[in-house]
């Protein structure tokens, strides 16, 4: 069947359709009511996949199925996109907000005080997690994607590592005992959250690349 994009919805009723009688009106009739609702365009839509079910525990595999969907999410970034690759040197071509995520790395001996050298232990902190202002021309260094061709994240860390260490970690002990790195999304999708506003594409532009 071949729908007539742009058509009137009034001007399909005579036509089949649309028909007065037959066990298909209703069934036309919403297609005709999405059409309408659509302006009667023929579009593309691509839909998530189907989730695999597991037989050794009788219920949808969760891995298969978040592999799955990533894999989707990637298949929806805009062709346009020039992705980063790890250790290459981008600059930001404005001022923006990233996030940083902060480790902090302290000894287990509290956990553990019989211990004559207890394990050092790498645990996050509680406010891990914030944002740090970066100033037009601000570089910085890929160090980690979630995907070598496609990356939906890119993990990365400024040229001016120390300096930007001194925003994030004001205080000099916990400094010494902490990392941090600074993610983006690459670039937006359906599934970007609201607070999701900026995007590592439109903010950096790369300067130096890799062999």
């Amino acid at each position: 069947m071949i729908l007539q994009a742009g058509r009137p919805f009034y001007q399909l009723k005579n036509t089949g359709l649309y028909p007065n009688r037959g066990p298909g009106r209703l069934r036309r009739r919403l297609v005709l009511l999405l059409l309408f609702f659509t302006d009667a365009t023929l579009r593309t839509m691509k839909l998530p996949p189907q989730p695999k079910w597991n037989s050794k525990t009788d219920d949808i595999d969760s891995a298969e199925l978040l592999r799955r969907s990533l894999d989707h999410e990637r298949s929806l970034l805009p062709a346009s996109v020039l992705f980063p690759r790890v250790g290459q040197v981008w600059e930001a071509i404005r001022d923006c907000e990233v996030r940083f995520q902060v480790w902090f790395t302290v000894g287990a001996g509290g956990w553990f005080p019989q211990l004559m050298n207890p394990p050092v232990k790498k645990v996050q902190s509680p406010f891990a997690g914030g944002k740090v202002g970066l100033k037009k021309g601000e570089r910085v260094r890929i160090q980690a994607l979630d995907d070598t061709n496609r990356p939906l994240q890119v993990t990365f860390v400024p040229v001016r590592y120390d300096q930007i260490h001194k925003v994030i970690v004001p205080e000099d002990e916990p400094r010494q005992l902490s990392r941090y790195v600074l993610t983006l999304r690459t670039a937006y999708t359906a599934f970007c959250s609201r607070e999701e506003r900026a995007f590592f594409h439109e903010l950096f532009r790369l300067v130096e690349d890799v062999a």
